[in-house]
């Protein structure tokens, strides 16, 4: 698709839902496999304060510290809190905020991602978020692939490199450590029929 090497940007809600199962984390880094992989420093930053609150504390301390040497850290500071914040309105698209900082994150990816494409560069990059409205945003930069988790697990058994059985364990998973609405079954991920798997990654 591009000259561009595949990079892989993974926010801060994938990362708590690998850190509910080593199944979860290994699926994941499967699919990823020896791609390029940023985190970027508000990721870090939420998994600090998640790892401070008791209802996230042990998923984020998991995460970080399973996080893999290879994935690098990718500073942000060139970013201006506006630009961020015009990516926030319109993953937020009308609905009032539970905070200032909600979505911020997957905001800053968005916009990294615009000005790449401002720029001129032609992108390759596969976005993981568990937030559904994120993932929309995202969807309309060109060279973005965004994807939740069970859509990662889609694609792997639509491609045969992963058995539809297994995909459905892992959505279990998912449902039971309450990092997703709901549980897909086996024929979610057989059928080429996929409407329903756009929200159900969404914690």
């Amino acid at each position: 698709m591009s000259s561009q090497p595949r990079i892989w940007f993974v926010d801060t809600s994938t990362l708590l839902s690998m850190a509910a199962d080593t199944a979860i984390e290994n699926a994941v880094s499967s699919g990823i496999g020896l791609d390029h992989v940023r985190i970027v420093d508000v990721v870090h930053r939420e998994l600090a304060y998640r790892a401070t609150r008791p209802e996230t504390r042990r998923l984020a301390q998991t995460a970080t510290a399973r996080m893999p040497s290879t994935w690098r850290a990718m500073d942000t500071y060139f970013l201006t809190e506006d630009e961020i914040a015009e990516a926030q309105d319109d993953v937020a698209d009308g609905r009032t905020l539970k905070d200032e900082y909600e979505h911020w994150a997957e905001a800053t990816i968005i916009t990294l991602a615009r000005q790449a494409v401002s720029r001129g560069n032609v992108l390759d990059i596969q976005f993981m978020t568990e937030d559904f409205e994120a993932r929309r945003v995202a969807f309309t930069v060109p060279g973005v692939q965004p994807k939740s988790i069970h859509r990662l697990l889609y694609e792997r058994v639509q491609a045969r490199l992963m058995a539809a059985d297994d995909a459905q364990t892992i959505s279990g998973l998912l449902y039971r450590s309450g990092r997703s609405r709901t549980s897909t079954t086996v024929d979610d991920f057989i059928l080429p029929n996929t409407k329903d798997l756009g929200r159900a990654g969404q914690p």
